[in-house]
């Protein structure tokens, strides 16, 4: 990958509405329980392009702690970008941050793992993890 061509913007609501229209996930289901302009509450929302094409969405949010949201575009997965999307959330973020990752995400628990997030408690569908900053 060629990092000059990595950008990040800034999105408005439509713009996450038009990229988890075409981009499902059982794994990311932050918005099946929330309406999308809930991003006006968070306290870093950001879409990541590759070449001017969206790959990538993450937040954090603040309810009781810090929560990081997280998902790639299934194509551009295994092609290292978590690395730049979780850099760019956690620079811009103050304090712990936690998440949860399904069980069955073995791919996404070890990149957690491997950034430094460490499970805190493991429930029957996912782990709790958390990085201390």
């Amino acid at each position: 990958m060629d990092r000059d061509k990595l950008s990040i913007i800034k999105p408005k609501v439509d713009d996450v509405i038009a990229f988890f229209a075409t981009n499902n996930s059982d794994y990311f289901r932050y918005f099946q329980k929330r309406e999308y302009n809930i991003i006006s509450r968070h306290l870093y929302t950001a879409l990541y392009l590759y070449d001017r094409t969206v790959f990538g969405y993450g937040h954090i949010d603040f309810e009781n702690n810090n929560w990081l949201g997280v998902f790639i575009k299934e194509e551009f997965r295994g092609k290292n970008l978590s690395n730049y999307l979780l850099n760019d959330l956690l620079k811009n973020c103050k304090g712990d941050v936690y998440l949860t990752v399904d069980l069955m995400n073995i791919i996404a628990y070890n990149i957690y793992k491997k950034f430094g997030f460490k499970v805190v408690d493991k429930q029957d569908r996912y782990y709790l993890m958390v990085y201390k900053q």
